[in-house]
């Protein structure tokens, strides 16, 4: 039986859809620092969408935690 030869750099996706490249999946340098950029972006994601529901999302909230 003969395998199909690996192809460097290409993930196969699902018919139809293109391959992934390493420009679609950047290889990340620091991760510690990327942890820290979507934490803090997280925080201002959820502190928006608490003012944006006023008291009512507050209390959901703070219940929550």
């Amino acid at each position: 039986m003969r395998s199909l030869p690996a192809i460097s750099g290409v993930i196969a996706e699902g018919p139809g859809e293109e391959a992934a490249s390493s420009r679609d999946n950047p290889i990340i340098d620091n991760p510690a620092d990327e942890i820290r950029r979507l934490r803090s972006r997280t925080a201002k994601v959820t502190g928006a969408w608490i003012e944006s529901m006023g008291e009512a999302g507050q209390s959901l909230y703070d219940s929550a935690n």
